[in-house]
């Protein structure tokens, strides 16, 4: 009967270290790391106004959602870029996720971007997509390195990387420019 009882009182011991050994040992690991990953903050349906120094329209962020973390990165679900020239919108850029850099400065858009250029009529002029894409906020530049097209009333342009400077609309293709002109 003794020797029962320490069999019983052995397996315990060992069922005991078994059980609480991984949360002693891995206590710096991936189960505390994904909790100190999670955001210390989120917005859903936000809009993001900035003014220039007279208080005008400057550039708008808008966005499904927003997902700030601790290490300052911040991630954006559906980014709605829009660029305003004399409080009118110049420049509509959309894609499917994105990220801002810690100053707001620089937004990643990841995945699909679309630019959408527009006249003071607010109608599009250009369409503008490709993937990939670093926007500088205060240069009003833009920039990518993957495929892009670019269409308007008369033509489609494809290309692998391209640069974009907002405040001139002007438009660099980086190579393998190809293109197709219709003429009415």
């Amino acid at each position: 009967m003794l020797k029962r009882i320490l069999a019983w009182l052995f397996v315990g011991i060992i069922l005991g270290i078994a059980l609480f050994f991984p949360l002693y040992y891995f206590e710096d690991t991936p189960i505390k790391n994904v909790l100190s990953e999670a955001p210390d903050y989120t917005l859903k349906e936000f809009v993001v106004l900035r003014m220039d120094e007279t208080g005008s329209l400057k550039n708008q962020l808008n966005g499904k959602a927003m997902l700030h973390y601790e290490d300052e990165k911040t991630h954006v679900i559906a980014p709605e870029f829009i660029i305003y020239e004399k409080m009118q919108p110049r420049w509509y850029v959309v894609s499917e996720k994105g990220e801002v850099s810690p100053n707001g400065n620089e937004i990643f858009l990841l995945g699909t971007a679309s630019f959408w250029q527009l006249n003071e009529e607010a109608y599009r002029e250009l369409e503008i997509y490709s993937k990939n894409v670093r926007i500088d906020v205060e240069q009003k530049y833009a920039e990518s390195s993957e495929p892009t097209t670019l269409v308007n009333k008369f033509s489609e342009t494809d290309s692998v990387g391209m640069q974009i400077f907002m405040a001139t609309s002007q438009i660099n293709l980086l190579s393998k420019v190809r293109g197709h002109y219709e003429f009415e």
